[in-house]
């Protein structure tokens, strides 16, 4: 029970970061009808692990607003790597190696920002 209410919470965290992007000026959006989330595509194929992707959207001040999946879309993610982009997906959870739930953007498509 306790688990499942922490992993609630870092979901709600994470979601609550995203709209917190929103603000003007922050350098990141987030646009919850069309799961739309714009901001610099980051790649630290380093910190790749059980618990990191190796990838995050993030704001112009370098701050992570989410860990993205782009294994369906790997090819635009390359491409755009360290520019300010457009990701259109589904928000996920993974499991980490600790036992904890992290949240993920699962990206179906990454355009540069317009």
């Amino acid at each position: 029970m306790i688990k499942r209410a922490f992993e609630l919470l870092v979901l709600v965290m994470a979601v609550a970061s995203l709209s917190a992007c929103a603000h003007k000026g922050a350098g990141g959006n987030a646009d919850a009808g069309s799961n739309s989330f714009s901001g610099t595509l980051r790649n630290d194929a380093a910190a790749a692990s059980s618990e990191n992707t190796g990838w995050s959207l993030g704001t112009s001040a370098g701050q992570t607003i989410v860990m993205v999946d782009v294994s369906k879309v790997a090819e635009q993610a390359k491409a755009l790597e360290g520019k300010r982009v457009t990701i259109t997906g589904q928000m996920s959870t993974k499991k980490a190696a600790n036992d904890t739930t992290v949240a993920v953007l699962v990206a179906d498509d990454i355009q540069a920002a317009r």
